[in-house]
């Protein structure tokens, strides 16, 4: 979004599996400018899961249990189970073809992590040409993205389900509570979300898994490939998945 003065951003990695949110992004501004940053979606989704157990929104122990309990929690809505839709997250053409519905081909600007992670000054400048910035602006590059665990689970969960937006209690405190007490217990889950937090490396995932998500994507895949013109052959050749 843009004026005369001001270049406003804004990120929201969740948005674009939302067809609500992609029409009410276009009905509040149908001239902005939108970024996609797609990853191989076999890392994706496993990173993803890493994620949610961390979060507390994962209750299942193991990848592959949360892959096979998927079709189940679709059945019971995506906006339950958004953040644990680990394969239907990472189908991106079927997404990719509800933004095309409102914007313009030319409003959407589609990146790789590869593209990210072996040259991320190339990314900035392809970004801030889109804005008319100086093309010799040298940006500071730093990595924020570290992966931790939670030190309790059951804190996570219990943090997650005060937080469920259909929570009724949370709603009841919202009410409730003045807003700048409201402001300082925000701070305060996030001193305990922090402490709650620890250094993590997550397993290798399965070989077999790994294959039998590979073949899974592949034609999605192709879908993409010629949706988008890329070349996306390399995302399924072995490599290991971190």
């Amino acid at each position: 979004c843009m004026d005369d003065e001001a270049i406003f951003l804004a990120k929201k990695a969740m948005l674009m599996y939302s067809p609500k949110a992609i029409k009410r992004l276009y009905e509040h501004n149908p001239d902005i400018q939108l970024i996609v940053m797609l990853r191989d979606p076999i890392k994706r989704a496993y990173s993803a899961y890493w994620y949610a157990r961390q979060k507390g929104w994962e209750p299942l122990h193991t990848f592959e249990e949360a892959i096979d309990a998927e079709p189940l929690r679709l059945e019971e809505g995506w906006e339950k189970w958004r953040y644990c839709t680990y394969l239907y997250n990472s189908i991106y053409h079927q997404f990719l073809e509800e933004l095309f519905r409102y914007f313009d081909r030319s409003q959407v600007h589609i990146f790789l992590t590869e593209d990210l992670h072996q040259d991320p000054v190339a990314v900035c400048r392809r970004t801030f040409g889109l804005f008319d910035i100086e093309p010799g602006f040298e940006p500071k590059i730093e990595w924020h993205n570290r992966t931790v665990g939670a030190r309790s689970e059951l804190l996570a969960r219990i943090f997650a389900y005060m937080m469920a937006p259909g929570n009724p209690l949370r709603h009841q405190v919202r009410r409730i509570l003045p807003r700048r007490l409201r402001m300082h217990a925000w701070r305060l889950k996030q001193v305990v979300w922090k402490f709650n937090e620890k250094p993590f490396t997550p397993p290798p995932i399965n070989p077999e898994t790994e294959q039998r998500l590979a073949e899974f994507f592949r034609s999605h895949n192709e879908k993409l490939g010629m949706l988008v013109e890329l070349d996306l052959s390399s995302w399924h050749r072995g490599a290991s998945v971190k």
